[in-house]
């Protein structure tokens, strides 16, 4: 006959529960994401290796400067602002510049203030999926010089090309907020691999019966998903010498793969518990931690495996739940079903029987995966 269960109250389980879930949080923000000894934030960013500020800390390619702006610490490439850099997908968030033409009331004439940014011989590429080409205004023509050249400069026009918008409207009451269908706000998509563009506004596109509540064109490579037009882009001059997010897309250039596994010193994929992605825009690779692991496949020991979930059924070898008994709760072979009292582990290290909270609290490779099971 098997044993009889004593049920013990659930707000018990709950409490118990919770303590582990921050013991699991805590071990989980202990990992490094940076080389040892290097910064791993700068200001409000996290900076992942093979990204680091200075060369001792980072990937060729991937250096970055710490530097104090507006009251904070920011990381620039050059002139360039990382945002936030996300590991996994290969992608960074950056400022650009919005290009502006501006009319004078005064003088009669416009005023330019373009911009143009060059990524050649670097690790990263203009996302042809996040990123729109937009204008803003009233009878405004921008063009987007590209070219999809690693190696192209800003005089060069070997493989580089226009594209255009034009954004139209008459009147104030023309304008619609959060809309970017020609009336006041452009947008066009740009072509994969693009590492250099420039803007350029088409000057005898213009009109002078626009100037009294327009005076200002824009134009802007920007990230479509974080871009809302508002009617004040153009009716005031609050969009002039701004910055706009885009993304660009980074990878391990040079090599796929197979190449690069020939040699395994320069191998970006250092964790031994990684796979190797290879670039969806331009030549290259990318590190992801295998499944059932997490943390950060370019350093050695980087991905760390995956062992608790929360509510579900997980996958993996062996599946434990809590019982709930009166005893001193230990863990036994079961599936979920999903109660908010219950926590499942999945264990791949150890195959011997877990005796007690206080044995599993002591296993160095317990990590919180929130929302998803190894």
């Amino acid at each position: 006959m098997a044993p009889k269960e004593n049920s013990i109250p659930t707000g018990i389980v709950t409490l118990w529960g919770l303590l582990v879930l921050q013991l699991l949080a805590l071990q989980l923000t202990s990992a490094s994401v940076a080389l040892p000894g290097c910064p791993e934030r700068c200001g409000h960013v996290e900076i992942p290796y093979p990204f680091g500020i200075g060369r001792a800390c980072s990937m060729e390619g991937f250096t970055l400067n710490c530097t104090f702006s507006n009251s904070t610490h920011k990381p620039f490439l050059s002139n360039i602002e990382f945002l936030n850099i996300s590991l996994s997908s290969g992608l960074a968030r950056i400022a650009g510049h919005v290009s502006s033409q501006c009319y004078n009331a005064t003088t009669g004439n416009a005023t330019y203030k373009d911009w143009r940014m060059n990524l050649s011989g670097s690790p990263y590429r203009f996302s042809s999926t996040l990123n729109k080409f937009t204008t803003m205004g009233c009878m405004t023509m921008a063009f987007l010089r590209v070219s999809e050249m690693a190696n192209s400069s800003a005089n060069s026009t070997a493989n580089s090309y226009l594209s255009g918008c034009v954004s139209m409207c008459s009147s104030r009451e023309d304008l619609s907020n959060g809309s970017c269908t020609g009336i006041g706000c452009c947008q066009t998509a740009i072509p994969k691999g693009m590492v250099y563009y420039r803007v350029r506004f088409d000057e005898n596109f213009n009109s002078s019966t626009t100037y009294n509540f327009s005076q200002c064109r824009y134009a802007a490579l920007v990230e479509e998903g974080t871009f809302n037009f508002s009617t004040s882009y153009i009716t005031t001059g609050e969009l002039y010498g701004t910055r706009l997010p885009l993304v660009v897309d980074w990878a391990v250039r040079n090599k796929n793969c197979s190449e690069a596994r020939q040699n395994m010193t320069s191998y970006a994929c250092k964790s031994e518990h990684s796979t190797c992605v290879g670039s969806a825009n331009g030549p290259g690779y990318l590190c992801n931690c295998s499944e059932g692991y997490q943390g950060n496949p370019y350093l050695p020991h980087g991905c760390q495996e995956t062992l608790v979930k929360m509510n579900g059924r997980p996958s993996g070898p062996e599946l434990f739940r809590c019982s709930r008994r009166k005893r001193p709760i230990n863990f036994i072979k079961g599936e979920g079903n999903g109660e908010a009292s219950e926590i499942h582990l999945i264990r791949t290290k150890n195959k011997g029987k877990v005796d007690s909270w206080h044995r599993w609290l002591r296993d160095s490779h317990v990590l919180w995966k929130n929302g998803r099971g190894g």
